[in-house]
């Protein structure tokens, strides 16, 4: 068995482009792994947002970062089924022999195990690894299982429980008591998982110019230009940080979204939108996204939550940021987002 991987982003080498032809590229390269063209988060509904307090707050964030992995999957999905699996028990150990919160048995962590939190070690009994793991074998499955018939998220939840042998042998759920059973408790645990309303606006000053800060109440951590091992030549953004996990990030101004999905370096939920005069703002590391291509926001309309996806320094949750960048054109010259922000009287600290 394979693991599912995220598409690495495909850099778009044209510097200025219409509002449309951005929308049509950022569409043509944001398949995702369960090969669907949706948001990453279309799983949970429009926003994928857990419910305030449902989840063991050490463990939110990367049950909401689980949750965007494909669109088969959402937050309150992977919530659901670890309160199935475990009821949350780190350490919890089926007569089987499944083992710790998400439950996997010894022959499907060797083949699918990830070292989520970048320890160095894949460990089932490490609840960010298990959680991790979770959502991307949760997306492999229910790509092994595209054609089935019947419901996707059911067949892929049958297919964690039972194996996509027994799915893919009845052509859908197999009538197993357990099985039907575990689905079904599934679905009815998501309910009290999801946020059941859908993020508006966070809360932000709109300026006179129309713009506002990316990340409200933010501070910079690392300025435009800043030279690292990383970026020896020059930082190509500012990196914004609260220093608290699952706080919204807004469009800095309104516009379309040119693109929602990974990019390399930039982590499985990046988003670009354009704006008049053909500048581009770009929102990296990301733990989850609420746009989709195409769509038209406005400024300080949440877009996604503050997180630490792709290349971050220190990886995981202590390197959580927001990655901010101004470009003139889809992957065109880089901005000053300081400077580019405050000339419209939206100034960072």
């Amino acid at each position: 068995m394979k693991r599912v991987l995220l598409a690495a982003g495909a850099g778009i080498s044209i510097a200025v482009m219409s509002p449309l032809a951005v929308a049509l590229a950022g569409a043509a390269v944001q398949e995702t792994a369960a090969g669907s063209t949706a948001p990453n988060n279309a799983g949970g509904g429009s926003w994928g947002r857990l419910a305030v307090g449902t989840v063991p707050a050490q463990w939110q964030a990367a049950v909401q970062a689980a949750g965007t992995t494909c669109s088969n999957v959402s937050p309150a999905l992977i919530a659901a089924q670890i309160q199935q699996e475990s009821g949350w028990s780190r350490t919890a150990l089926s007569p089987a022999g499944a083992v710790g919160l998400s439950q996997f048995m010894p022959a499907t962590w060797a083949a699918e195990g990830l070292d989520a939190n970048g320890d160095g070690t894949a460990d089932p009994l490490d609840p960010l690894d298990a959680i991790g793991t979770q959502g991307r074998y949760d997306c492999r499955l229910a790509a092994e299982l595209t054609g089935v018939t019947g419901n996707a998220q059911d067949n892929m939840l049958a297919a964690y429980n039972a194996g996509p042998g027994s799915v893919l042998a009845f052509g859908g759920v197999p009538p197993y008591a357990e099985t039907r059973g575990y689905v079904r408790n599934i679905r009815a645990l998501m309910v009290r998982y999801t946020d059941p309303a859908p993020p508006d606006r966070a809360t932000s000053t709109i300026a006179a110019s129309g713009c506002t800060l990316p990340l409200p109440g933010s501070s910079i951590t690392q300025h435009f230009g800043a030279t690292n091992v990383r970026d020896s030549d020059g930082h190509p953004g500012v990196d914004l940080s609260i220093g608290r996990t699952a706080e919204q990030v807004v469009a800095a101004c309104a516009g379309t979204v040119a693109f929602a999905g990974p990019a390399s370096g930039y982590g499985p939920n990046f988003v670009q939108i354009l704006h008049p005069g053909g500048f581009v703002t770009t929102y990296g590391h990301m733990n989850s996204i609420f746009v989709a291509v195409g769509e038209q926001v406005a400024a300080g309309q949440a877009i996604g939550d503050e997180g630490w996806q792709g290349d971050v320094v220190p990886a995981g949750p202590g390197g959580i940021h927001l990655h901010f960048e101004v470009r003139l054109g889809v992957w065109g010259p880089v901005q000053n987002p300081e400077t580019w922000l405050a000339a419209r009287r939206v100034q960072l600290q």
